[in-house]
């Protein structure tokens, strides 16, 4: 039977701080290393190589959690805990015990909110959500 979630109970945490996010997204993709040699009657060839995980998270600019406070030290360099729930702070989750901030951009629009993008990389080993929860 199918199980499906809700994108509206998602919620994301840089080190102990939960973020008020209005969205996130994770990709998890590999390094293709070509390995094409003339024994291959003029196809590629390729192996998996090292594998990343890129993503970023919205949010609204919250003067009471501001997000280079320290936590949730979403500063430009700084290497944190990030974590990724599908559906509530005790479902499954995408796990990055160290992820380096790679730039927080912050928009101001006349007509809304202040709303911030951190994006991210991994530094190391993360798991993804199991298939059966």
């Amino acid at each position: 039977m199918s199980r499906f979630f809700s994108g509206n109970e998602g919620i994301a945490k840089a080190e102990s701080t939960t973020l008020c996010i209005t969205q996130w997204q994770f990709t998890d993709a590999v390094q293709a290393i070509d390995t094409t040699n003339a024994c291959q009657s003029g196809y590629t060839s390729v192996i998996a190589g090292s594998r990343k995980g890129t993503g970023s998270m919205t949010f609204h600019y919250d003067a009471e959690q501001s997000p280079w406070a320290d936590p949730p030290d979403l500063n430009a360099g700084s290497k944190i805990h990030i974590e990724l729930f599908l559906e509530n702070s005790s479902g499954p989750k995408i796990d990055l015990p160290v992820a380096m901030i790679t730039n927080l951009q912050v928009t101001s629009a006349v007509n809304g909110v202040v709303s911030c993008v951190a994006n991210f990389e991994n530094d190391g080993v993360y798991t993804l959500p199991t298939t059966s929860f």
